[in-house]
Order: structure tokens, then sequence, then C-alpha cells
């Protein structure tokens, strides 16, 4: 028994050999994907750092860009605000220019309805005149 338990012995041996190899064999390669997993996250966190600056960069640029056509939408209304603004000026002049022309025609009017009728007034009194004359013909005939 004691060849038996030799061999026994080996073969636990060996067979333990294997095992701690197997084991060391798959803690090794277990070591290894950690760190190719370490190194491939690296990289993908440089590969997001570059996406998001990227992004970022992108976004800055259309915000710039918003904010130049709202710049220009304001500035277009501006002008349009001053063009009207203009515009009515000159509407409420060329108002003022007619009023003081048809102020200006009227009283021209006015004197001359003013002459005429003082024309008509005359014209009355002298008729007055006349039929007061005429009458104190009759009266003294």
């Amino acid at each position: 028994m004691e060849q038996n338990d030799i061999i026994v012995a080996i073969a636990v041996a060996v067979c333990g050999a294997f095992v701690t190899g197997s084991v060391a064999f798959v803690i090794r390669s277990l070591a290894q994907d950690i760190e190719q997993s370490k190194e491939s996250a690296k990289q993908d966190f440089g590969f997001n750092s570059q996406e998001i600056r990227g992004v970022r960069s992108s976004l800055d640029s259309f915000k710039s860009e918003e904010r130049h056509k709202d710049d220009d939408l304001k500035a277009g209304i501006e002008s349009a605000k001053d063009e009207l603004r203009r515009e009515i000026k000159e509407v409420r002049a060329t108002n003022e220019q007619v009023k003081q022309e048809l102020r200006a025609e009227m009283l021209l009017y006015w004197d001359k309805i003013e002459k005429v009728l003082e024309a008509r007034r005359q014209d009355v009194y002298q008729l007055h005149g006349k039929i007061d004359e005429g009458m104190e013909k009759l009266r003294e005939k």
C-alpha cells in the first residue's frame, strides 16, 4: 500500500498542481481582462470626452448663430419701427400742411362770402332806401 499511497499522493499533487495552475491561469486571465477593460474604459472615456466637447462646441456655435439671428431680427424690427416713425412724421407733416391750406382756403372763401354778403346788405339798404323814398313820395302825393 505504500506504493499506492505514493502514487495517490503524487496524483493528488499533480492534480493539485493542475488545479492550482488552472486557477492561476484563470486568475491571470481575469487580471488581463480587467486591465483590458480598464484600457477600453480609458479609451471610451477619451472618446466620450471628445464627443462631449464636440457637442458643446456645436451647441456654442448654434447659440452664437441664434444670437446673431436674434440680433439681426431685432435690428430689422428697429429699422422697421424707425421707418414707420419717419412715415408717420411725414404723414403728420403732410396732414398739417393740408390743414393749413384748407384753413387758408376756408378763410379766403369766408372773406369772399363776407364781401358778397356785405354787397348784398348794401344792396338791401339801398333798396330799403329807395322803398323809403318811394313811400315818402307816395305820402307826399
